[in-house]
């Protein structure tokens, strides 16, 4: 081989070389600014109704807010070395197991302070997972691949971050068992009693509970806090918002104890008839008031009498109930009396599991005054539980309560 053609080759080669270093310098200061984002979002400050405020810090963040700096920087220090992209690997692999057991347990990991969401915090950790693999696998020693072990290590270090997960994550159902639920803890406060003491004819409520760390809150509550302060005297519905910082402050009711954020309450007569949780914005009040019909208060009127004392003070770790409420004369409403009734002789008053009760609307009307008219649909039938309705079915919306057992765990 001649010299020109040797010293072409090793021309290429160090070109190569350098590119290889560009592109580790490259993804080391990407990975840097993602670390920096995180301790950066923990104090970013917000003004939302005229209150500017910080996210709240536990022991934790400190310790991230400190460690992640020093981290970024080592990262592009030595952006060289394959030992730093092997740690970048198990970091990231650590991030996502974290991160992932948030996403399964529907909660925010915390990373951003919730400035965007878990699913985009966890493609991010894949994303450093990945970087960390590739780069630490490039130009081996023969023989000497890294890339196997490194990623069983990585997934053992995700593990540890779902076990981490697992113990730092609050025992939720435990605390809401013992104390009752977070809605329910909140109506029985002397400040909302206008909202847990109405009764059925009165105006239905909206209340939206919403935390000052989430951004998707900061875009929705304009449109509540409008309508609570223009019409603060509708008399189909009305609006509250809480901030559930205010709440753990004054009142001791955990902010993780609530089961999305932002979350919101359709309450009448003082029962929750919908709890809104989706992902996504949630219906604005003007939406809601126009989808107000007075099978509402029907509802809300019969959840209120004596009758329904120990469905509507149900548990957490209590049956289900059915309500069905039918006409005698009606022949829908009769074949759907002969399958709860089976369902009765079958599985006793008494199940642990799914409870049938059964009114005809006569002997609503004569008892409560609750007109035939009035029900959204013949027959109506009301899923309840924890106190709450989950879900009215209305005319030729059949429900079997042998299939609904069995989707309980029956």
């Amino acid at each position: 081989m001649s010299q020109a053609a040797i010293g072409s080759e090793m021309s290429a080669g160090r070109a190569l070389e350098n590119d290889g270093r560009m592109v580790k310098l490259g993804f080391a200061i990407v990975i840097a600014l993602v670390l920096l984002a995180a301790v950066a979002s923990k104090f970013i400050t917000q003004e939302v109704d005229g209150k500017v405020f910080t996210p709240t810090k536990t022991t934790l963040d400190w310790v991230v807010i400190a460690a992640q700096p020093i981290i970024a920087l080592l990262i592009v220090v030595f952006h060289r070395r394959r030992l730093t992209w092997m740690c970048v690997a198990l970091m990231f692999g650590a991030f996502a197991g974290w991160t992932g057991f948030a996403l399964y347990n529907g909660t925010d990991c915390g990373c951003f302070s919730g400035w965007i969401t878990t699913k985009t915090t966890l493609a991010i950790d894949l994303f450093g997972v990945a970087v960390g693999l590739a780069l630490a696998s490039m130009k081996p020693a023969p023989g000497r691949d890294p890339f196997g072990a490194l990623a069983t290590g990585t997934a053992v270090f995700a593990a540890i971050g779902v076990a981490f997960g697992s113990v730092m994550a609050p025992d939720v159902e435990g605390e809401i068992e013992e104390e009752g639920t977070s809605i329910s803890r909140v109506l029985a406060l002397p400040e909302h009693a206008a909202i847990g003491d109405a009764g059925p004819d009165d105006p239905a409520w909206l209340v939206f509970v919403y935390s000052l760390d989430c951004p998707h809150c900061q875009m929705y509550l304009p449109t509540f806090t409008k309508y609570e302060n223009e019409r603060n005297d509708d008399d189909v519905l009305r609006v509250r918002t809480i901030a559930m910082e205010s709440l753990e402050a004054d009142h001791e009711i955990p902010m993780w104890s609530w089961p999305h954020v932002p979350t919101t309450y359709l309450i009448s007569g003082g029962v929750v008839l919908d709890e809104m949780t989706d992902e996504g914005p949630p219906p604005t009040p003007d939406e809601i008031r126009q989808r107000l019909d007075p099978g509402q208060a029907a509802i809300a009127r019969l959840m209120n009498t004596p009758e329904m004392v120990d469905v509507k003070s149900g548990g957490s770790t209590d049956p289900h109930w059915l309500i069905f409420v039918y006409d005698p004369t009606c022949e829908l409403c009769m074949e759907q009396y002969l399958m709860h009734n089976a369902y009765l002789q079958a599985n006793g008053v008494e199940d642990s599991i799914l409870r049938i009760r059964m009114f005809t609307k006569q002997e609503l009307e004569e008892r409560h005054g609750i007109a035939p008219w009035d029900w959204p649909g013949t027959p109506t039938t009301l899923l309840v539980h924890n106190g709450s309705i989950e879900r009215v079915y209305k005319t030729g919306e059949g429900v079997d309560p042998f299939q609904l057992k069995s989707r309980f765990g029956g």
